[in-house]
């Protein structure tokens, strides 16, 4: 796994490998240059070769490939942040139109990532609104390099992720050299941004002394809305200051005021990691955003069951699936190596005709090397011919995947496989599929071809989930004549009495 967190000034990257029971394991830490400047590029394709330019460094800096990569944006990079009583979409819409002065939301991805529930006083939803522009110029770099990005989120979720503080209320400063804001985690409210302006790093130490009333000022107008709308929020709120200046980290109303981060911020207990414990607060969102997808027990341990967390990941099912789709000739080899029999491959052969970048102008050499990079189904079976060739692995399982893909529907799309078990014999969870399409219609009639097939048992749709016109179907089926070994076995009743 690489994370890239794309600040203004420099790019950090994180390298790490998940180890048995679900063990982080950090192996590098490093940075590059910047690559922020793309998103405020006028020439489209200009930024997207910039995007390529640090997909390809983290590659040559890891000496990795087919690694899955996580990119985190800084605060200051959304068009919007706050928190909101719950309402309809229409009405939720509404209002962030308002805020943000637009007409239309259409060129906006809007994720909402934190919800706080009764019995806390009063309830909120923490919106992120982010230009879709942006999203699609990462994912056109990314899939021109053949790189497996699994991942858009803010600095912010990923570092209240990581960092496991959930009762304790904190403002994180990001101050870069020319922009700055302020993101506040609160128990009772959620997390929500305000305004600093001015208190960028080259204006605070153009003069320290007017640079130190600046920062004051900033936070008081935190403090000032905090409690304006979050009453239970403590007025003792302290800051956690991301800025590497010693100047500004020294200034005596940040001393006055700072999160004591040598005694309180920690990394996960499951997390290995080689860095001074001053170094942990600029990495712990790099952390954070692998741990997207870990047990909830793991990583939210003290949570109170109020505070419900969501994605925030602001890549669409439909672009997670295309990196899933290239990236799963690796996961495949691996766990045919490892497992010995089962497999678990991913394969979209078609998402590409799903895949659109709406808001970015792509000049025809790019499309025509982004349609290179497509996943389809030729490669996936040249893939499998030659997996199968080098190991004499269970003939069963090939016959089973090349099954699924004969009687998968014209649009219906796979975003992730799993076949078998290392025993071979439980028949309820044989075949795990997740399923993705437009249309609901095209899951049932999976189920009927699937049903005419001798070799699986009980196909089901266990789940759909809707995620921005995108159905995901949760599909699972046994193996026609397997034994469940949990099931009672039957007493032997021959012989009379």
């Amino acid at each position: 796994m690489i994370s890239l967190y794309l600040r203004p000034d420099k790019t950090q990257l994180m390298y790490a490998e998940i180890k048995k029971k679900k063990v982080i394991d950090v192996k590098m830490i490093t940075e590059l240059p910047e690559c922020y400047s793309s998103f405020s590029m006028e020439d489209d394709n200009a930024a997207i070769q910039k995007l390529r330019r640090i997909f390809r460094d983290a590659i040559f800096a890891t000496k990795t490939k087919f690694e899955e990569v996580y990119i985190i944006l800084p605060d200051t990079l959304f068009s919007y942040v706050s928190c909101f009583d719950p309402s309809a979409d229409t009405v939720l819409n509404n209002r962030i139109m308002q805020e943000m002065n637009v007409e239309s939301l259409k060129e906006y991805f809007i994720m909402e990532p934190m919800e706080i529930k009764a019995p806390f006083p009063k309830p909120q939803k923490s919106i992120y609104v982010l230009k879709k522009k942006y999203v699609e110029m990462m994912a056109m770099a990314a899939q021109l390099e053949q790189v497996s990005l699994v991942s858009v989120e803010p600095f912010s979720m990923a570092f209240v992720r990581g960092n496991q503080s959930w009762e304790r209320d904190y403002a994180m400063v990001e101050i870069f050299p020319e922009e700055a804001t302020i993101m506040t985690f609160s128990a009772v409210g959620g997390i929500f941004r305000t305004d600093a302006p001015h208190a960028d790093a080259n204006t605070l130490l153009s003069d320290i002394d007017e640079g130190e009333s600046i920062l004051v000022k900033a936070y008081a107008n935190t403090k000032m809305v905090a409690t304006k709308y979050f009453s239970s929020v403590s007025p003792d709120l302290k800051m956690i200051i991301f800025s590497e200046d010693n100047r500004i980290r020294n200034m005596h109303f940040v001393q006055g005021n700072a999160y004591d981060e040598d005694e309180e911020i920690r990394l996960p207990a499951f997390v290995n990691a080689r860095m001074r414990p001053q170094e942990i607060p600029k990495w712990l969102a790099s952390v954070g955003t692998f741990l997207q997808g870990f047990n909830d027990e793991l990583v939210y341990p003290d949570k109170n069951s109020s505070i419900v967390i969501s994605s925030s990941n602001f890549l669409p099912a439909n672009m997670q699936a295309n990196a899933k789709a290239r990236h799963w000739s690796r996961v495949a080899k691996k766990t045919l190596m490892g497992l010995g029999g089962i497999l678990s491959a991913v394969a979209l052969a078609e998402t590409a005709a799903m895949l659109y970048f709406g808001s970015i102008k792509v000049d025809p050499a790019l499309q025509a090397d982004a349609a290179k990079a497509k996943v389809n189904m030729a490669m996936i079976d040249a893939e499998l011919a030659s997996i199968k060739k080098a190991k004499d692995e269970n003939p069963e399982v090939y016959k089973a995947y090349e099954t699924l893909m004969q009687c998968r529907p014209k649009n219906c799309n796979f975003s992730s496989v799993t076949l078998g078990n290392k025993n071979g014999k439980f028949v309820t969870s044989y075949v795990k599929i997740e399923a993705v399409s437009k249309d609901q219609m095209v899951f049932n009639d999976y189920i009927v071809s699937l049903q005419s097939q001798a070799l699986f048992q009980n196909p089901v749709i266990e789940s759909i989930k809707n995620n921005r016109d995108i159905l995901q179907a949760d599909i699972a089926m046994g193996k026609a004549g397997a034994v469940n070994p949990t099931a009672p076995k039957k007493k032997d009743d021959k012989g009379g009495k």
